[in-house]
């Protein structure tokens, strides 16, 4: 796939210096009113350096090369090019990519995936590596994982009765429960409210 990439990226860079450059060049001076017109002399010399063939392809291959430098951040990247999950695709490379060459401004592309948008749960950035790796082995990467999350949650809610048990045992003494008792119940109940979220999504990667 690299290797695609890059040979692909090379032929733009080719086409993009022989064509479209000169053309961007031309239609910004067509705009500004300015219209260029080659003389015969100039043809003749154009003519004749492409007659010349070592000298014309080595400045066909130095002029491509610059312009494709200008584009391998998006294969020289710890980014992919494009990234999908269901409804959420994203160009990390690319918006990267713009982000260089926009340097005037100071990022106009985020730069941050959520992981919980591409079905890893967390609101952290999107490990691209782990993401790979559950695009290829979705069973054998997410099967651990909730795992673990059905025996964190299997402890929570043994906490939560534990909790739940001790403050009804103080109101049944006729004691009032401390607040940070309380308060750790409804942060447990949230917590766990989280995981079963986190359990769902998982469960649903794991059917696909």
């Amino acid at each position: 796939m690299t290797f695609l990439l890059t040979l692909l990226v090379l032929a733009a860079g080719v086409l993009l210096t022989q064509k479209g450059i000169p053309w961007l060049f031309r239609m910004a001076l067509g705009i500004c009113g300015i219209h260029i017109r080659t003389s015969p002399v100039t043809k003749k010399r154009l003519r004749r350096f492409r007659s010349i063939r070592r000298g014309y392809i080595s400045f066909v291959i130095v002029t491509s090369c610059f312009t494709t430098s200008m584009f391998l951040e998006v294969l020289v990247n710890d980014r992919p090019v494009m990234i999908r999950y269901g409804d959420q695709t994203a160009y990390p490379a690319v918006r990267d990519l713009f982000n260089t060459w926009i340097f005037f401004k100071d990022g106009p592309f985020s730069t941050f995936d959520r992981s919980g948008d591409f079905g890893i749960p967390g609101d952290g950035p999107l490990d691209y590596k782990s993401f790979g790796k559950i695009v290829a082995d979705p069973l054998g990467e997410f099967g651990p994982i909730a795992e673990g999350r059905r025996n964190d949650a299997k402890s929570l809610e043994q906490e939560i009765s534990d909790t739940q048990q001790e403050i009804d045992e103080l109101i049944a003494d006729g004691e009032e429960p401390e607040d940070w008792l309380i308060e750790d119940l409804q942060a447990a109940r949230i917590d766990l409210q989280k995981l079963r979220g986190q359990i769902a999504e998982l469960g649903a990667i794991e059917q696909m």
